[in-house]
């Protein structure tokens, strides 16, 4: 007996759905597995970068505070902040270079890279030195570095020392320190009986502009046997020398605040008593001057 045509229709029918359901569960398979895959490829890229996270991270210290060039870097100066860097650690300041001196002025909240630090070497003949006899720029701070010259009258001009700093600096006492080794230090004693004895000379400080990237001047002063001669038979005489430039230079100093008083009576309350602010000039200074 024959089956009716409809039961064929419907087989056919059937035959159609079940390929269609079964190309949507392999499509659907397909999908949800590239969905898969995607996550998970996610996931290690986020572990990746979690890790750069956790390596790049460091402790680094900040200037708390503007630091002068050439000052020592102390404690109080700095604070520290975590930040994310792939600078390595070795670039930054450490604990252990608390002490050391700034090479460079260093803005407050800027970081500290071992770059802008130096080590001062202390030599075994290291002794700190007081002058009050040197024409000071107006415009000096401590720790500035400086070369100390002489100036003659003939106009030549020569450098005693080279790239000092100056330590405990007082412009209105016009004082100020170097640390200087024994050689420097018999230089800077010849240079003042010399100026002692050549009248209208001058000792003056010369400052650095980026003492950083500057290289220090070439010592080229040359003390004279007239003056080597008499500091071997009076050692009293730079002592005498000192004491006579200074009063000179303070005087010279006195004499400045009294013409800028005279002509400026009113309005001087809280103005500086540095002469040298007074018309940009320096005083020459020499025996009895």
């Amino acid at each position: 007996m024959l089956k009716p045509r409809y039961d064929q229709k419907k087989i056919r029918k059937k035959i159609k759905r079940f390929a269609l359901s079964a190309g949507l569960l392999a499509v659907g398979g397909i999908g949800f597995a590239g969905i898969w895959q995607m996550k998970r490829g996610y996931r290690e890229d986020i572990r990746r970068l979690e890790q750069q996270v956790t390596e790049n991270r460091r402790t680094v210290y900040l200037a708390d505070v503007p630091i002068g060039c050439g000052s020592v870097i102390r404690k109080d100066m700095l604070r520290q902040e975590r930040v994310l860097t792939d600078l390595p650690s070795r670039y930054f300041f450490r604990q252990d270079d608390i002490g050391k001196l700034s090479a460079v002025d260093i803005e407050e909240g800027s970081y500290i890279l071992r770059s802008m630090i130096m080590e001062e070497e202390i030599e075994a003949s290291l002794r700190e030195e007081e002058f009050g006899m040197l024409h000071l720029n107006s415009n000096l701070k401590e720790n500035d570095f400086v070369d100390v010259r002489i100036l003659y009258p003939t106009g030549e001009n020569y450098t005693v020392l080279s790239r000092a700093r100056l330590r405990n600096l007082s412009l209105e006492d016009n004082n100020c320190f170097f640390w200087l080794n024994e050689e420097e230090i018999l230089m800077m004693h010849s240079a003042i009986v010399d100026t002692y004895l050549h009248e209208g000379s001058k000792l003056y400080t010369a400052k650095y502009v980026k003492p950083s990237v500057q290289k220090a001047s070439t010592v080229n002063y040359d003390p004279s046997a007239q003056v080597q001669e008499l500091i071997r038979n009076n050692p009293n005489i730079v002592e005498v020398a000192s004491e006579k430039l200074s009063v000179a230079r303070r005087e010279s100093m006195e004499k400045r605040i009294r013409q800028y008083l005279e002509q400026y009576p009113e309005g001087t309350e809280g103005k500086t008593t540095n002469p040298e602010a007074f018309g940009g000039k320096t005083a020459e200074v020499g025996n009895g001057q």
